[in-house]
């Protein structure tokens, strides 16, 4: 650990090829979709880079904490997907969505919405959930 400490990507490396198949194997049995485990581990092997300096090993060897991180990343994609869910429920509840699914509609101001802004219009997503929630939208 120490050598990431130092920034040495070789050390990173070692540790990705050392780790990533359990951890790509405890995400997939979490989340159940190869995808999002990917994304997962690579966000845990992003974070212990970034924040290396933080890991202590008074604590748990340098496995049990990226095994920590990869767990509590599996959550946060979990709680995630179930705010999705009610948040797009929600959405059609108020009758937001066109019936066509070709965009959605702010019944109060007469305006229609397509892309990226049909699914977060007025909801204060971030511009990469807004994307991402309008890219998955139109792909049905």
């Amino acid at each position: 650990m120490a050598r990431v400490v130092a920034r040495d990507r070789d050390a990173l490396g070692d540790f990705y090829d050392e780790l990533s198949g359990i951890l790509f194997t405890i995400a997939l049995r979490m989340l159940g979709d190869p995808t999002d485990a990917e994304e997962v581990v690579q966000d845990a092997f992003v974070q212990m880079w970034e924040k290396a300096n933080l890991y202590n090993a008074d604590l748990g060897t340098p496995l049990q904490w990226m095994l920590r991180i990869t767990r509590n990343r599996c959550v946060d994609r979990i709680r995630a997907r179930g705010r999705r869910a009610v948040l797009v429920e929600a959405l059609e509840n108020e009758g937001w969505f066109e019936s066509g699914g070709e965009g959605a509609r702010v019944p109060e101001a007469g305006l229609e919405l397509h892309g990226p802004l049909s699914l977060t219009f007025g909801v204060g997503l971030d511009h990469q959930r807004e994307f991402a929630a309008g890219a998955r939208w139109h792909r049905g």
